[in-house]
């Protein structure tokens, strides 16, 4: 009995050695950040989601986010007003986001009007 009881307990050892968790493409960890605006305000509800994936999360109050990733996935950071910023994940624990202002392209009326008045860009 004892003889059997040892043979268990050693294939267990061996099963719970080779099981063990190893860096791969396929482990995640938890990244953390903070998402801030040019000025370096936080942005708290700034979206933060997988690439690809319905995975996601948003800010706090304070800008701080936290996300389980893959290494070499992409995490896509958006906020209202701001340009989407995409930032791959390597080896780093904390990423910092500086959210830059969205311009957007300019309309054919605008275009004209901007020709029309030697390149003045109205304020609006």
């Amino acid at each position: 009995m004892k003889q059997i009881l040892y043979i268990i307990y050693c294939f267990s050892l061996i099963f719970v050695s080779c099981s063990s968790p190893k860096e791969s493409k396929f482990s995640t960890k938890i990244v953390k950040g903070i998402v801030i605006d040019e000025d370096g305000i936080p942005l708290p509800g700034a979206n933060i989601v997988v690439k690809g994936a319905k995975q996601g999360t948003m800010s706090d109050i304070d800008g701080k986010f936290e996300i389980e990733l893959r290494k070499k996935e992409i995490m896509i950071v958006s906020f209202v007003g701001l340009e989407n910023t995409e930032t791959k994940i390597d080896s780093k624990d904390f990423y910092k986001i500086i959210m830059q202002k969205y311009n957007p392209p300019m309309s054919r009326k605008m275009k004209r009007y901007v020709r029309k008045h030697g390149g003045v860009v109205p304020e609006f």
